[in-house]
């Protein structure tokens, strides 16, 4: 269980019954996730963000608190001021991270054999911009552009 406050656009979306997340909102977060081999993301409602949390009270916390890196920024995450709120993919947390305010969003990308939490987007708000199926692509960064086939 997370004590640190959610953003209230998080909550909102929630309440909403926005989760799980609509097909077109997970290819286009899956688009953005350029560490992760083979995105299966998801965000997470509360019931899920309580026990996905319980990871870092966990024998295993060691292998999912990355390594700080100037190539792969930030690359650590404190699990003190963090809080999971969803997954790249089964293995790969997406989560909050509380160092800066408003919190920004990581995920748990792995370049060879070390993985590094790498900024997904500097806030939650602005994270749902950039997925939601109304933000046309020409207003999205080209790193976050899916290529077009």
């Amino acid at each position: 269980m997370t004590t640190l406050p959610l953003p209230n656009a998080l909550i909102e979306d929630i309440q909403a019954g926005l989760r799980p997340l609509p097909s077109e909102v997970k290819q286009r977060l899956g688009a953005i996730l350029q560490a992760i081999e083979t995105p299966m993301p998801e965000l997470y409602d509360l019931d899920a963000i309580n026990g996905a949390n319980r990871l870092w009270e966990s024998q295993h916390v060691g292998l999912y608190l990355g390594t700080e890196n100037e190539e792969h920024p930030p690359g650590s995450i404190d699990p003190r001021l963090a809080c999971i709120i969803g997954h790249a993919e089964p293995d790969s947390p997406i989560a909050l991270d509380y160092r800066v305010s408003p919190p920004r969003v990581l995920y748990l990308g792995s370049f060879g054999v070390e993985s590094f939490w790498i900024e997904l987007a500097s806030s939650y708000e602005h994270l749902v911009a950039a997925i939601s199926p109304s933000t046309p692509d020409s207003y999205l960064p080209p790193t976050m552009v899916e290529p077009q086939t």
